[in-house]
């Protein structure tokens, strides 16, 4: 279960910061506040570039006065771990190097993270 998300110059998003409870969540607001943005980030912090393949560049994501984005999310497994995904996105650059997109398990290591969705989303059931 996604428990927080955190975005940094995505999109139209400076910054913004939203908590997921347990149940229904909505997201709302007038046209072009950003409701699909965060959706967006979910999915990129998640899958990567695997995501945006053929729609977007990374790099075309971030805020056009900034020159990289940061999505952060925060998640509990199926495992009942707790896990922290980082994505790092550059403009002008198809994708973010590696040690600045990261993944953070229950223990406190940091697990760099390609391009790609891995194994690292959890046991696959």
């Amino acid at each position: 279960m996604i428990t927080r998300i955190e975005i940094e110059n995505f999109r139209s998003i400076i910054r913004g910061r939203a908590v997921v409870t347990e149940g229904i969540n909505f997201i709302h607001g007038p046209n072009g506040a950003g409701k699909t943005s965060i959706l967006e980030a979910i999915a990129i912090a998640l899958y990567g570039s695997d995501w945006v393949r053929g729609k977007y560049r990374l790099g075309d994501l971030v805020r056009r006065s900034a020159s990289s984005a940061i999505i952060r999310l925060e998640y509990v497994g199926i495992d009942g771990h707790r896990y922290v995904v980082q994505r790092h996105l550059v403009r002008r650059r198809v994708s973010s190097p590696r040690h600045m997109s990261w993944m953070k398990v229950a223990g406190g290591s940091r697990l760099g993270i390609g391009r790609s969705r891995s194994s690292w989303l959890g046991p696959r059931v």
